[in-house]
């Protein structure tokens, strides 16, 4: 039973892959047929630069045997005759896999390709194209922006006839472009011309005897200046930020202080005179010890930013240019209880 509940699952999966990629493909299609119509319509009127590439398009987005023979026809009518000669292949091949039925389709275009192929192929021009010796590794050979690899280079290739663009390029060195010419059933050798990358040029040796010039310490610029800035307000916000921290921390002790007085002078939420008096300190002194811990902390992570943005101070030959240094600030906090749940916060410093 769970061998048939997974089939219908792999059956449900596939359903809806092939649903998804329907509209896909009938565009596809939709698309392929405008293009063989004017490529077709192109071909016939002459203009074969524009028709065929039109007809190839068409073959790659649906690839059906009529494109691909059509295609054929047309490079043999545009004089690409190595092209021509390679598409009729490719349909006699994908003709051989074609069921009887849809052989019979094809009204005997295989017939028509084979005899089209055998007449082309005594016509077909062979380019060798070879690197010179001593050719660095890497180096970069394209026929028509068609990049030919190792195995490319030294063999008799099928060429179209006509004029070819030819392009060497060693590893960091300049592109050399060159342009062949090939006729109908000519065989050609090339050895290609490699220019190699331009070499380094060595630093110029100083003459014997010769003194480095002196070193002189750089001027003090305003980094010195903004750094020495920066440096004094982190101590300032730090200063504040750390008097922030102590204040909280006294405030929040003498709130923990009255607690005590809190418990023994109330019952629940109903106390006496003193008790509400230590109640009401009690919540003064957790607000502003919650204030002070917040600036305290806002404080001191300020500074933190101010120091490690600040520049890094300047060599030791210019420090002798720079500004006497203000001294270090100080900022201190305390605070003093009054009597009757009173109390005082002070702060003082200097920068």
């Amino acid at each position: 039973m769970r061998r048939y509940r997974f089939a219908l699952a792999c059956g449900l999966g596939a359903i809806t892959l092939v649903a998804s990629a329907a509209p896909v493909r009938a565009q596809d299609v939709a698309a392929a047929e405008a293009l063989f119509n004017r490529g077709l319509a192109e071909m016939q009127a002459g203009r074969y630069e524009s028709g065929c590439p039109a007809l190839s398009e068409s073959y790659r987005l649906d690839p059906r045997p009529g494109t691909l023979f059509t295609v054929a026809e047309c490079e043999a009518r545009r004089g690409r005759i190595a092209t021509a000669a390679t598409r009729y292949g490719d349909y006699l091949a994908l003709y051989a896999r074609l069921t009887p039925d849809a052989q019979a389709k094809q009204k005997g275009r295989n017939k028509i390709a084979a005899q089209r192929k055998a007449a082309l192929t005594p016509d077909i021009p062979e380019l060798t194209l070879s690197l010179p010796e001593g050719a660095p590794p890497g180096t970069v050979v394209k026929r028509d922006e068609l990049e030919l690899g190792a195995p490319m280079l030294g063999v008799p290739l099928p060429t179209d006839p006509g004029d070819h663009v030819v392009t060497t390029q060693a590893p960091g060195g300049p592109l050399t472009e060159a342009r062949i010419s090939i006729a109908k059933g000519e065989k050609k050798q090339i050895t290609l011309e490699v220019k190699a990358a331009p070499p380094e040029t060595p630093a110029a040796a100083a003459p014997p005897g010769a003194q480095p010039p002196p070193v002189r310490p750089p001027p003090a610029t305003d980094t010195a200046r903004r750094g020495s800035w920066q440096t004094t307000t982190a101590f300032v916000v730090g200063g504040v930020g750390i008097a922030g921290l102590a204040l909280g921390g006294v405030m929040g002790g003498l709130a923990l202080s009255k607690k005590a007085t809190v418990d023994d002078n109330c019952d629940g939420t109903v106390c006496n005179h003193e008790g509400k008096l230590a109640a009401d300190s009690s919540r003064t002194f957790a607000l502003v010890s919650t204030i002070g811990v917040g600036v305290g902390v806002v404080g001191v992570g300020a500074a933190l930013v101010l120091l490690l943005a600040a520049p890094s101070p300047p060599a030791s030959g210019a420090s002798a240019s720079l500004p006497r240094a203000a001294p270090a600030p100080w900022v201190s906090a305390g605070a003093w209880s009054t009597g009757d749940g009173g109390g005082m916060i002070g702060l003082q410093g200097a920068w």
